[in-house]
Formats: C-alpha cells, structure tokens, sequence
C-alpha cells in the first residue's frame, strides 16, 4: 500500500475551496464581459440616435439643401431652354 501523504479531509476542503474560487472567479469574468458588451452596446445605439437626430434638426442644412436642388433645376431647365431655342433657329 501506497502512503498518504495528505488526508482525505484535508483534500475535500482544499477542493471544495478551490472550486468556489474557480465559481467566484468565472461569475466576475461573465460580470464584467457583459457589462462590456451591454456599454458597448448603449455607446452604438446612442451615437446612432445622435447623428439621426442631428441630421434631422439641423435648418441650415436643409436650406442649403434645398438651394443646391433649386440651383440645379434651374440651371437644367435654362441648359434645356437654351438647346430647344437652337433646334428652332
């Protein structure tokens, strides 16, 4: 027979406080893990919102848009004025 070198109390408690270590350890990881991907998550769809809500509010932008989308079709009837009235001539 093989001796003992530690007793078998000795060993179950070690394990058994080993393991709730491991436990403590993998909850905390998990925790954290998830926090991260829930912030990451709120900063992705906050910044979505922010730019959309932007874009929406933003009058300076719109006038200017739509002075560029006049300007143009302004300048697209004049240049189709002006080529009707050289086929006539």
């Amino acid at each position: 027979m093989h001796p003992k070198l530690v007793e078998p109390y000795t060993k179950y408690s070690l394990d058994a406080y080993l393991r709730g270590l491991k436990k403590s350890a993998d909850h905390k990881h998990n925790f954290l893990f998830n926090l991260g991907i829930l912030s990451i998550l709120v900063f992705i769809v906050t910044f979505t919102l922010y730019l959309k809500y932007r874009e929406r509010n933003d009058v300076d932008a719109k006038i200017k848009k739509e002075n560029e989308k006049r300007d143009f079709l302004i300048n697209y009837l004049q240049l189709y004025q002006s080529m009707k009235s050289s086929y006539i001539v």
